[in-house]
């Protein structure tokens, strides 16, 4: 992988603050916890931004190891992980699917994701995860 940083699961402490107080001068909800939106034990990294999300406490507890279909759609749209995407995962709205089948096929799409060469295709593609579930983020 081109660049310097290697992607990680562990979010350093300058960046939870960083993503802290981006968030704090966007809303007046009080955020509790930082969670890896697509979860660490698929390979999500933790040490980009774009990967990361302000949820309460109860939330992220709730979610735990769940695959937002986000992943799988934004997948879908890329011609070099498309045959990764099983069927069954495609299409209908936005939610959070657990169980080995999702986490199995997750591992593929984000092992994939993370080798490519570009830093900032790797970012723009959690990016995108991100937005298919909440809209545009700043």
């Amino acid at each position: 992988m081109g660049g310097s940083l290697e992607l990680s699961p562990k979010i350093p402490g300058a960046l939870r603050l960083r993503v802290y107080f981006r968030l704090a001068r966007e809303t007046d909800r009080h955020i509790i916890d930082i969670d890896h939106f697509v979860p660490k034990v698929v390979g999500g990294p933790g040490n980009i931004e774009e990967n990361l999300v302000p949820v309460s406490l109860n939330l992220n507890r709730a979610k735990s190891a769940r695959i937002p279909s986000g992943l799988f759609e934004v997948a879908a749209l890329r011609e070099e992980l498309r045959n990764l995407v099983p069927h069954q995962f495609r299409g209908g709205e936005p939610r959070m699917l657990g169980g080995p089948e999702p986490r199995d096929a997750a591992k593929k799409i984000v092992a994939a994701v993370n080798g490519q060469e570009s830093l900032d295709d790797i970012r723009a593609f959690y990016r995108e995860v991100v937005e298919h579930h909440f809209g545009r983020q700043s």
